[in-house]
């Protein structure tokens, strides 16, 4: 069958067709009889005309396999009064392209569970592109309390390979979308391959994006922000739902910004049965997020990485924040951390006690902040490579954790104690404090802290030694100190 000429598509057309990138094997190879065209169904596009009807007449003349749902440039007003919206079931091989056009709800429109927007079902090898979804939630009732699930686009029963690609999803009434099964007890059910590239999720109720239950969900760039209205009102959020299920298997995050969301940026998860598995997280960036960066309560065998971290005035516990008594968080390594100007919380990384081992953090810097820099209360973590500049709590860094483990560390500047030991069994092997200002001591182990090892110290001041400052002060008896330098 021939490539598609989208100079050819639908006699209605206002604009190009988008495909792909524009490179000319990214363009499908179906017949032009394939492609419907909505204003060729009745739909207006006008921004005042209702056109529920006829955007859902186009989709149920698209065929089975291998259709083209397209869009000329406008604006497309429905009524989400249906159930499941503009509902895709059973579509294989298609495309829907939104040639840059906006699907906004009109004023008024119910909030009704299951009536959304974009809802596909049992749906396979799709793409929907350059589309914005206005939920329009200003000018619709929407009850914070218990907000009824009116996805902007919901991803549900049987889905695979469908790849969202440059789709805004604004002002919307719960998440701005949504990857779940009705089935949760069935994994065969669960969506799997889903895709979101370049997309947008600002100003939502609950979440920018929520990721229920799924298999390689993969989230690469965009913005999740501003969401506000009902908790958990974060940015993203992977978290399955209690009972007979699994967690999510296999996720992908990366090249996303988390900020301005009254929850957690990106928010890890759910009842400790349903473990979110196998998560990659890389080349996160955010600020401001009231409740933290990242939350990891339930996470499994999960790499962190490279992570820039602007502002936060705020937070539970830690702007990273591992472990949650109610779940698991086990096997997480967390590296190339860039963290500055954070005000808020208890710390810049806070490891709970109800994590599980290994736990290992490393290439870490944290510069310019009020709050403890780190904070490790899990037994048997793995520090490296920390850098800590100007923090002004009182101490830097805390350990608590028994048998944590801590490689060259460094702490330039701030005010109150370097480092504060308080568990047992705990090594400290390369330390390099500069300019501490302390009038009490530079490094603490307290009388708890039994068995410590102290190796590889230097202590210096560029000026002259606080008065009362102590270089280490140990109230418990050391296992080893050796090499200290002040």
């Amino acid at each position: 069958m021939p490539a598609i000429d989208p100079r050819t598509i639908g006699t209605h057309l206002m604009g190009p067709l988008f495909v792909g990138d524009g490179v000319s094997n990214d363009i499908p190879t179906v017949s032009t009889v394939n492609v419907i065209d909505v204003k060729g169904y009745g739909a207006f596009g006008d921004g005042v005309t209702d056109d529920t009807a006829a955007i859902q007449a186009a989709i149920a003349a698209m065929p089975t396999t291998g259709g083209v749902l397209a869009f000329p440039t406008a604006i497309y007003l429905i009524n989400a009064s249906s159930v499941s919206g503009l509902h895709f079931n059973a579509k294989t091989n298609f495309r829907v392209v939104g040639n840059g056009s906006t699907i906004k709800v009109k004023n008024s429109a119910p909030v009704v569970g299951g009536q959304g927007m974009l809802y596909f079902t049992s749906s396979t090898d799709g793409s929907i592109e350059h589309l914005v979804l206005d939920g329009n939630r200003a000018n619709r009732t929407v009850n914070f309390a218990s907000p009824a699930g009116a996805y902007s686009i919901a991803v549900n029963d049987s889905c695979q390979r469908l790849f969202f690609k440059n789709v805004r999803m604004i002002n919307g009434v719960i998440d701005g979308f949504t990857i779940t099964t009705s089935a949760p007890g069935t994994a065969s059910t669960y969506p799997t391959d889903i895709t979101f590239e370049n997309c947008t999720a600002d100003n939502n109720v609950r979440v920018g994006g929520s990721v229920i239950h799924s298999v390689r969900t993969t989230i690469r760039g965009g913005r999740y922000v501003n969401t506000t209205g009902s908790a958990p009102q974060a940015g993203i959020d992977v978290e399955p739902d209690a009972g007979p299920s699994t967690g999510n298997t296999n996720l992908v995050i990366e090249d996303v910004e988390s900020s301005g969301n009254a929850g957690v940026g990106f928010l890890i998860a759910g009842a400790s049965a349903n473990v979110n598995t196998g998560g990659t997280l890389r080349n996160l960036r955010g600020s401001n997020n009231a409740l933290g960066f990242l939350s990891l309560a339930n996470a499994k065998n999960y790499a962190v990485s490279s992570l820039n971290i602007g502002a936060h005035t705020a937070a539970t516990r830690g702007i990273i924040d591992l472990g949650d008594a109610s779940s698991t968080c086990e096997n997480v390594h967390i590296s190339d951390v860039t963290m500055t100007g954070i005000t808020g919380g208890s710390a810049g990384i806070w490891v709970s006690t109800s994590c599980t081992v290994p736990i290992t953090i490393e290439d870490i810097h944290i510069k310019d902040c009020s709050v403890t820099a780190l904070q490790i209360e899990e037994p048997r973590t793995r520090l490296s490579g920390i850098r800590v500049f100007n923090v002004t709590s009182d101490p830097n860094v805390i350990i608590n954790g028994a048998r944590t483990v801590i490689r060259d560390l460094v702490i330039d500047g701030g005010t109150g104690r370097h480092l504060y030991i308080d568990g047992t069994d705990i090594e400290v092997n390369g330390l390099t404090s500069y300019n501490c200002a302390s009038t009490d001591r530079v490094i603490q182990f307290t009388a708890s802290a039994t068995g410590g090892i102290l190796r590889n110290v230097a202590v210096f001041q560029a000026t002259s030694i606080p008065a009362g400052q102590i270089v280490v002060l140990w109230q418990a008896v050391p296992r080893i100190m050796t090499h200290v330098t002040a």
